[in-house]
């Protein structure tokens, strides 16, 4: 077969199977989500938000089992990679790092956290986050699918693929465990999803409902 139909044959394949692990993400990370684990995941203890992640990750082993007959290691790495990447992504860091950094609103320059709450309250501000919140999950399962596809083939690029995928999760954990650690805790400053209850704040659904 030529090269460019090989080609063009996987990207149909990881694109229908993308597809596929698309509708599970909204299930498990909407539908599967209670409004207490929605609310305390990131206000009041990390359980919350291991709990939440844990569910949504586990949501997709039955479709790796028996939709794509997939071998016991690769549901294994799926679970962990999915699992530590939606829960880093929950946590809100990367979204934050991403607007003050790349985005730079004007509410963030001189209050990078209180700014932000502020800014993604707002209307564009709230489709943004919640845009690139969902984007950065989409990352996630792109690989996913691209492993399942290489691996229902037999092609080593399936451990690379798998490695590559669980290895990125294992970094954003580890950036987003650091960022809340060595920024928000060390100045005493309170991240925007990590405001007590009892605190004035402006409503941001899409730090509950992603």
């Amino acid at each position: 077969m030529p090269r460019e139909h090989v080609m063009f044959n996987f990207i149909a394949e990881t694109g229908g199977t993308l597809i596929v692990l698309m509708f599970v993400h909204f299930f498990a990370d909407l539908m599967m989500q209670t409004d207490a684990m929605a609310r305390r995941k990131a206000d009041e203890s990390p359980w919350f938000l291991i709990i939440h992640s844990a569910v949504y990750a586990v949501a997709f082993i039955p479709v790796l089992i028996y939709a794509f007959k997939c071998a016991m290691p690769l549901v294994a790495s799926s679970f962990l990679a999915l699992m530590m990447s939606h829960g880093a992504i929950d946590t809100y860091t990367p979204i934050w790092l991403w607007a003050r950094f790349l985005r730079r609103p004007q509410e963030m320059k001189n209050d990078p956290t209180g700014g932000f709450t502020t800014w993604s309250s707002k209307a564009y501000g709230l489709i943004l986050t919640t845009s690139v919140d969902q984007f950065m999950h989409m990352c996630f399962l792109v690989p996913v699918a691209a492993m399942i596809v290489t691996a229902a083939d037999n092609r080593p690029a399936a451990r690379i693929i798998g490695l590559v995928t669980l290895g990125t999760s294992i970094g954003l954990t580890a950036l987003s465990v650091a960022t809340i650690l060595f920024f928000w805790r060390r100045t005493k400053a309170v991240p925007p999803n990590l405001v007590d209850d009892d605190e004035e704040r402006p409503s941001m659904p899409s730090q509950h409902d992603e």
